[in-house]
């Protein structure tokens, strides 16, 4: 359940979909019962797997009783609908996608009582995990299972000379939606001290305006710290697009202050960017073997790890070595076989 249609995911590792093409494969009849956005048709068949799209809460729940399908897998700990399925259904698994479950204030009584009606829950970091064991769920449910990335795609990165030809070297480059979870203006004013040391140096900014006219908001951040001409916002790219910048980019940043996996570090790495992120509990957990981090709030310490990657070679290759090998644990058809056993074990129950 909940299926954002279109998605700017390749459906190969996009979280929403392939559990759907695995259970086909294992020869289950697959349907997808999620919202529908403007644009999109009621019903239809995507790559086999069919998808129904509603625009009631309760029109789709009772969709959900009729079909009594043996399985329900729901995401989202914000989207209701996909929290009340547990209570419309004979077994569930859920996959709250949540920092914590209090990033979700409203209603936050009624989310976790219904949540805790899942037969298993479905963490992306042990951070998280224990996020949500702290809130009486039994531990035994909750399973830690980090989104997949296509490792052959990524870690074979292409396309960056002309990029490079467009913006030269030292480019730093951060994959996020505008918002202020992102901390991306504290990341702009750091270019001004990177400027310091690395006269050259640009940051990319590849993402989307998702909370509605923040992009001014950052453009004048950038204005207000002297780097306009250095900062350049390249809105949201296609995903094979984006490995073209991440073959040319020196440096992936982004100093979250909220984060749950963040898929883009995991893209960045296989592709053997080097990584400085904000050391919050679930970024720390997943990258500490091949990041450097600094508090959200800590500017300074934020402008340094950046330069230190961008002009300490010995840094940059341990940085890129350990992170194209760490990043194979993370390769989709491995995260599929570590899903499918959770599956498994509750249709078993």
């Amino acid at each position: 359940m909940n299926y954002p249609q279109p998605s700017y995911m390749p459906k190969k590792v996009d979280y929403f979909f392939w559990p759907n093409v695995m259970m086909k494969e294992k020869g289950f009849d697959s349907t997808i019962l999620t919202w529908r956005l403007p644009g999109t048709k009621k019903e239809e068949t995507v790559d086999g797997v069919k998808v129904k799209r509603f625009t009631n809460t309760a029109k789709l729940l009772l969709t959900l009783r009729i079909q009594n399908p043996e399985l329900v897998h729901s995401h989202t700990f914000g989207w209701m609908p996909g929290v009340l399925s547990s209570a419309f259904c004979k077994r569930s698994v859920f996959a709250p996608n949540v920092y914590t479950l209090e990033t979700s204030k409203q209603f936050l009584k009624t989310r976790i009582f219904f949540t805790k009606m899942f037969n298993r829950i479905i963490t992306l970091t042990e951070f998280e995990r224990q996020n949500i064991i702290s809130h009486g769920f039994d531990p035994k449910r909750v399973n830690v299972i980090t989104d997949g990335i296509d490792y052959d795609f990524m870690s074979h990165p292409y396309g960056g000379e002309k990029i490079r030809k467009k913006y030269g070297d030292n480019i730093v480059i951060s994959i996020a939606n505008y918002g202020p979870r992102k901390n991306l203006d504290k990341l702009i004013r750091s270019i001004a001290l990177v400027k310091k040391r690395v006269k050259d140096v640009k940051l990319l900014i590849i993402g989307r305006d998702a909370h509605g006219g923040y992009k001014p908001v950052l453009e004048e951040t950038a204005r207000k710290a002297g780097v306009e001409k250095s900062v350049h916002f390249l809105d949201w790219l296609k995903h094979e697009d984006v490995i073209n910048y991440l073959d040319a980019a020196d440096v992936f940043a982004l100093p979250s202050k909220i984060e749950g996996q963040c898929i883009a570090a995991c893209e960045a790495a296989a592709a053997g960017v080097p990584l400085v992120l904000s050391d919050i509990g679930p970024l720390y957990e997943l990258y500490q073997k091949f990041a450097l981090f600094s508090k959200p709030d800590d500017l300074n310490k934020l402008a340094k790890n950046i330069t230190t990657a961008l002009t300490n070679e010995k840094v940059r290759k341990t940085l890129i070595k350990k992170g194209k090998v760490e990043m194979k644990k993370y390769d989709i058809s491995k995260v599929q076989k570590r899903q499918y056993k959770v599956y498994a074990e509750v249709l078993k129950e």
